[in-house]
């Protein structure tokens, strides 16, 4: 339980009574900053703003823009499971995103106050109306101001104005009000840097992984259509001939069969290649662990608690610390591992549980919540390569098909483990590898570089409470 003093003028200020709101971080904060040199978040930008809606229709990768909601904009790889919504229908011209804006979540636990800062892999791509814009005017440099909102100063200061109950919610307005403080131009010049390096950093790591996928499909021989990896629901389409010649189109939506999950799996089955649980170093131990007791606190250091949230959040830099006293190695999570969320939430299209992702410098050592599920091969090349056929949207449509459960679900790996994954050589195995494997080195470096232009602002910030 919290407990501490506030002086009468803080409540007579904000017409606030509760407890909860004068103990937060995001207010004392607050009073900090503006009790040193400071901006408004107002006075910094040209803009602050949610596009408007418009028709959404989504198709294919050709005639549609990338779509990306909340979760999308903060995502490792952000095209990766997007939607498509067509060039034909789609008319809210501010709804584009350009590099440079710095986004955050308008609603959401957990989008609300994470920023996230558009590359030019991003520019051109739509944001939904529930992602906030924010567009500098050049008075402070670009990377200094997001490198800031990043901080725990911009995170708990966009949190305390979150209203809502079930959602949390905030506006521009809200935002445009938050103070910015004033540092030296020289450490202001070194932050923008560090944070222009890193997005530039993250850009080669996906280039370098679109190029991995590249190779996989061609090296293995494999040419799906189009339609058979769209992200669409799975639908059987039962056709009835009436009068006129006209067809009657009745759909019934099932997410549990798929015709073309089952030609991909097919056409798997016909290339070279070797059994998933034969491709483990262990057999197949996926799905959910044993929970375990756990103590969560911020007032002592335990181990970082990894979600399937923060699995392929960019830079994640919030993670519980937890205490628990039966923690065994399995638990651990350890370099050269693949990750994969083993339940999901049956809500929206394209689950990120059955998305995976790699352990390199990243999650080394963290514990893992029980609901994420590994796999473990004989060398971090295998499991590279592992990595790039789960990611591929063949291998999604399987993955999304061989699920079971309802409010949540799990996959079906006694399913899963039966799926050949196409190898012809050793040498294309062992050039896919090297290149996701540097695709990880250089998303682990970005976040170092972020990680240090936050560490620069926070470190400022700090030293103005010890004078």
């Amino acid at each position: 339980m919290k407990v501490g003093k506030i002086n009468f003028k803080y409540i007579s200020d904000s017409l606030r009574f509760n407890s909860d709101f004068h103990l937060s971080e995001g207010v004392a904060y607050d009073r900090l900053l503006r009790a040193n040199p400071h901006f408004t978040l107002e006075n910094l930008t040209t803009d602050i703003f949610c596009a408007g809606r418009s028709k959404r229709i989504y198709v294919s990768e050709d005639n549609g823009y990338p779509y990306l909601g909340n979760t999308d904009i903060s995502s490792t790889s952000p095209l990766s499971g997007c939607n498509y919504a067509s060039k034909k229908f789609w008319n809210e011209r501010k709804g584009f995103l350009k590099e440079g804006m710095i986004l955050t979540g308008r609603v959401g636990q957990n989008t609300v106050g994470a920023f996230s800062y558009t590359s030019k892999e991003l520019e051109g791509c739509i944001g939904s109306d529930n992602v906030i814009r924010i567009v500098s005017n050049g008075t402070v440099k670009n990377g200094y101001l997001y490198a800031y909102l990043a901080s725990k100063y911009g995170y708990h200061l966009a949190r305390r104005h979150i209203s809502g109950n079930a959602q949390p919610f905030i506006t521009e307005d809200m935002l445009s009000n938050l103070p910015v403080p004033i540092i030296p131009k020289p450490k202001e010049e070194q932050i923008h840097n560090l944070i222009i390096e890193a997005a530039d950093l993250r850009l080669e790591a996906n280039n370098l992984l679109n190029e991995a996928d590249e190779m996989f499909h061609e090296g293995n021989g494999l040419d799906f259509p189009e339609d058979w990896l769209s992200i669409s629901e799975n639908e059987i389409k039962l056709g009835f001939s009436v009068k006129n010649s006209f067809k009657l189109r009745t759909t019934i939506k099932a997410r549990n069969y798929s015709f073309r999950a089952n030609k991909i799996i097919e056409e798997f089955d016909v290339k070279k290649g070797i059994k998933l649980k034969d491709y483990l170093k262990i057999p197949l131990k996926m799905g959910a662990r044993g929970s375990f007791k756990r103590i969560d606190s911020k007032n002592f250091k335990g181990h970082s608690l990894l979600s399937q949230t923060e699995l392929h959040t960019q830079n994640p830099k919030i993670f519980k610390q937890v205490r628990a006293p039966k923690i065994t190695e399995d638990d651990i999570a350890k370099r050269g591992q693949v990750l994969i969320p083993a339940a999901g939430n049956a809500s929206g299209e394209g689950e990120i549980f059955v998305r995976p992702t790699l352990v390199r410098n990243n999650f080394e050592g963290m514990l893992l919540s029980e609901v994420i599920g590994k796999l473990e091969c004989k060398t971090e090349n295998d499991a590279a390569y592992l990595f790039i056929f789960l990611k591929s949207k063949a291998m999604f449509r399987i993955l999304r098909a061989m699920i079971y459960g309802t409010s949540l679900r799990y996959p079906n790996w006694e399913l899963i483990k039966d799926v050949n994954i196409p190898l012809v050589s050793d040498k294309i195995k062992n050039e896919i590898g090297d290149k996701v494997l540097l695709a990880f080195d250089k998303r682990g470096e970005a976040d170092k570089k972020e990680n240090q232009a936050i560490n620069l602002i926070e470190n400022e910030i700090e030293q103005w409470q010890e004078s």
